[in-house]
């Protein structure tokens, strides 16, 4: 009878630890062989640490998508970030390319509007201060949207001394010597929706350990904490890590090749490619912890994020534009990696 019972268990073991484990590694092998790559989401941040637009079309340029991070806010001469005012997060930003404005929006405050154009504002620059400050170190000089825009972040912030600032230059080594793009490491950042759904099923397994409550960190909430650019939904989780480079080229294989015209044609469409550089993976800090809709602070994602064996808080990566084809990126773009 003992002989019977432990073999029992015995086949149990084996079902349990290797039928099933075979049985996972075929569905990631088979997540792993697809290498389509879909663009299913954009994202434009046009004041550095305010809430980003969502767009479904939008202008590529090799300092990344037109108008993101171009303005800031400056208390004093240092830049403002969510780090230091987590209330940033309220404060709505789009642009309106008919009226040429960007629009801020606040609770209980009217909409602010500057204009787009550089050119409307630097007839005054002999009779403004041109702003100095620094981001991750290096210098950026910017200029002063005027009183009205500073006074209108006062009351939305309730701090003093703030002023919009639109970034003139910024002096990079890593940018070839300037730039005014005012993102930290790169021009764009792109997540993977895999990773985004990895790191919110260990934020349930945790909140079930320590008995805490649905913290509503659902893959929306998420995605808008990592303030990517560029959304992909990619293979399986972190495979962005391991890409080199991304290709977005125009279809030809339906086309019909007969004539010489419609050669010279997909050709062309070729050298119109997009592609981007991976430069790495983005290093996180404490500003993930910030609810983007609310403002407040919670010990969620970061938590989870430790708890990933060798990830060193990496999410996302850092991505360079190589080559802006066209000049527009749309969602439902598929890409192809190197």
């Amino acid at each position: 009878m003992s002989l019977r019972c432990d073999a029992d268990r015995l086949v149990e073991v084996i079902e349990q630890y290797f039928i099933q484990s075979e049985q996972q590694e075929i569905e990631t092998k088979t997540l792993s062989d697809d290498n389509t790559i879909k663009i299913v989401g954009l994202y434009v941040y046009p004041v550095k640490s305010c809430r980003g637009m969502p767009v479904q079309t939008w202008t590529l340029t090799h300092q990344g998508l037109l108008f993101d991070r171009q303005w800031m806010i400056m208390e004093g001469s240092r830049v403002l970030t969510q780090k230091q005012e987590p209330l940033m997060a309220q404060i709505e930003t789009s642009i309106d390319l008919t009226s040429t404005k960007l629009v801020l929006t606040f609770p209980s405050l009217e909409p602010l509007q500057v204009s787009l154009d550089v050119q409307d504002s630097q007839q005054d620059l002999l009779e403004k201060e041109l702003c100095s400050g620094k981001i991750c170190g290096e210098k950026i000089e910017g200029l002063d949207c005027g009183s009205e825009a500073g006074e209108w972040l006062e009351q939305a912030l309730g701090r003093y001394n703030l002023r919009l600032v639109r970034g003139l230059k910024r002096f990079s080594a890593r940018k070839n010597g300037g730039s005014n793009s005012l993102a930290n490491d790169s021009e764009l950042l792109t997540l993977n929706v895999a990773s985004i759904q990895s790191l919110e099923a260990k934020i349930k397994e945790n909140a079930e350990r320590f008995g805490e409550d649905n913290l509503d960190l659902d893959l929306d909430s998420l995605t808008l904490r990592f303030r990517g650019n560029m959304i992909v939904q990619g293979p399986s989780e972190f495979e962005e890590e391991t890409w080199n480079k991304l290709t977005l080229e125009k279809d030809c294989t339906s086309k019909k090749l007969e004539s010489n015209d419609a050669q010279k044609d997909c050709a062309s469409e070729k050298d119109d490619s997009i592609s981007f550089n991976i430069v790495g993976p983005c290093k996180r800090c404490t500003m993930i912890s910030i609810e983007q809709n609310s403002g407040e602070l919670s010990k969620e994602p970061l938590r989870s994020l430790a708890t990933f064996r060798d990830r060193n808080f990496n999410f996302g990566v850092h991505t360079k534009v190589l080559s802006t084809g066209k000049g527009t990126i749309s969602v439902g773009d598929i890409l192809t990696t190197e």
